[in-house]
């Protein structure tokens, strides 16, 4: 599937299921505002939270899906519900 088909429903599934939530992220560019660093902060807002200011999809041929790379503003936290539990060996 072309990335020009897919990329608005990847991004759209970033927010709705709350997946940048669960990492941290208050904010998000909007994707014209994609790339642009300059209008990540709001006068007034607090510089230690974490913004999405770009994004980039990729294609991975070897497993069929689409990936994200993400650029924010500060480091992102993982939510234990997002973590892989590694199951002990008997």
């Amino acid at each position: 599937m072309p990335i020009t088909d897919i990329s608005d429903l990847i991004e759209n599934d970033l927010v709705e299921k709350e997946v940048l939530t669960d990492l941290g992220v208050t904010r998000m560019n909007a994707s014209s505002q994609n790339g642009i660093y300059e209008n990540v902060f709001i006068a007034d807002e607090d510089e230690s939270q974490c913004f999405l200011y770009r994004w980039e999809f990729h294609s991975n041929f070897r497993t069929g899906f689409w990936e994200v790379d993400v650029f924010t503003t500060s480091s992102l936290k993982i939510g234990i519900h997002r973590t892989i539990i590694k199951q002990k060996k008997i």
